[in-house]
């Protein structure tokens, strides 16, 4: 099967993350771009990919156009909520773009999920081309969902 939009997944205690035939991201045809991971059964998804971005949401924009800046600090929160979600609903294990502030590792900390965390197997060079390979490695650990946490450029690079 190929990874799925999180805007189409459905969850359940216990039960993992998992699609419907049919479902996805509200696009239609070939522009929602992952559709029908399984045409006969409901499939579950034990591990999921995050592409968490630390150079996102501090470009010059939102500088001066007075816009909100979200620091790592709070990726971190935003990174160890989703965390405890996919523990809830059954998620085994994570594998995460490597970045140099440790973000995926730093939400991780502290909090006991029971989820297996996997560093996608790269050097992270903080260019646009990480979000493209970490996307691709996933892809080919299997991973079922990819969490984007970034800006424009990085929602389309992955």
């Amino acid at each position: 099967g190929r990874p799925i939009y999180a805007g189409s997944l459905l969850s359940a205690p216990g039960r993992g993350i998992y699609s419907r035939t049919g479902r996805h991201c509200g696009c239609r045809g070939k522009a929602a771009g992952l559709i029908n991971i399984n045409k006969t059964k409901e499939k579950i998804m034990t591990t999921v990919g995050i592409i968490a971005n630390p150079i996102s949401g501090k470009d010059i924009r939102r500088l001066v156009a007075h816009g909100s800046v979200f620091d790592n600090q709070e990726k971190v929160r935003i990174v160890r909520r989703l965390l405890v979600g996919l523990a809830w609903v059954g998620v085994r294990q994570v594998m995460f773009m490597p970045d140099y502030y440790a973000i995926v590792q730093r939400a991780h900390k502290g909090v006991d999920t029971g989820i297996a965390l996997e560093s996608a197997p790269m050097c992270a060079e903080n260019t646009q081309e990480d979000s493209i390979k970490a996307a691709r490695l996933m892809v080919e650990a299997g991973a079922g969902c990819i969490f984007v946490l970034g800006g424009d450029g990085t929602s389309r690079a992955a």
